[in-house]
């Protein structure tokens, strides 16, 4: 592997060697990786904090199932009012206020409609990408080991971006979820060793937090 020279065509740096290259991603993945006991007990406070959660999103929906059906009720009103009689010659309400408060009323009622429909989308890709991560970081070491290149290819581009060669040392710019990970394994193992699963969560509760709305899987 060598620099493309896309930046600089007089780049200097030399190629590094397939083996050396993938035992330095080695060393990158083994930081990350997690034993299967942290992993079951990530996975497991994810569906417990999703529990909490739900009931939650729950109270949100029911508020705002009620503000639709007002607001379906108020555009039923005002176009009685509009159509009525009594408003032949503009007398209760005017074209230019009825279009104006009708206009509001449906942009009101279209973001009720996309936040109804998505609300409850959005916890459950955010438990699924989370459980992908975390399955992800417990066995992407075993899968580079044991993958042919394009498994080996796949797995690094998954890791992050921004790929450079210094020195014939390999740096790569993590993706979010798995820099939080890196930053916060020491503190959230320390706590798995002490303490019984799901009595605390510091650092797993900072790492589910950080993946939340990250598209992880994407791009």
């Amino acid at each position: 592997y060598r620099c493309t020279r896309k930046i600089d065509r007089k780049c200097t740096e030399k190629a590094i060697r397939l083996e050396e290259f993938s035992r330095q991603v080695d060393e990158l993945i083994s930081k990350l990786s997690i034993s299967d006991k942290f992993q079951h007990w990530a996975i497991k406070y994810l569906h417990e904090l999703r529990k909490d959660e739900a009931q939650s999103h729950e109270a949100t929906l029911k508020s705002k199932q009620i503000k639709y059906e007002q607001i379906c009720k108020q555009l039923d009103s005002l176009l009685l009012k509009y159509t009525s009689p009594q408003n032949a010659n503009g007398e209760l309400i005017s074209d230019e206020e009825y279009q104006l408060l009708r206009n509001s009323l449906i942009k009101q009622k279209t973001a009720l409609e996309a936040e109804l429909r998505t609300q409850g989308e959005q916890l459950e890709e955010w438990v699924v990408l989370s459980e992908q991560t975390f399955n992800f970081v417990r066995y992407a070491r075993m899968w580079f080991a044991k993958g042919d290149l394009d498994t080996k290819r796949a797995i690094f581009s998954c890791l992050g971006s921004h790929l450079s060669l210094k020195d014939q040392k390999v740096s790569i710019q993590l993706r979010k979820p798995f820099q939080k990970i890196f930053d916060l394994l020491p503190q959230a193992e320390q706590e798995l060793s002490r303490l019984a699963p799901l009595k605390t969560g510091i650092g797993i509760s900072q790492i589910a937090n950080q993946i939340k709305n990250i598209p992880l899987w994407s791009g």
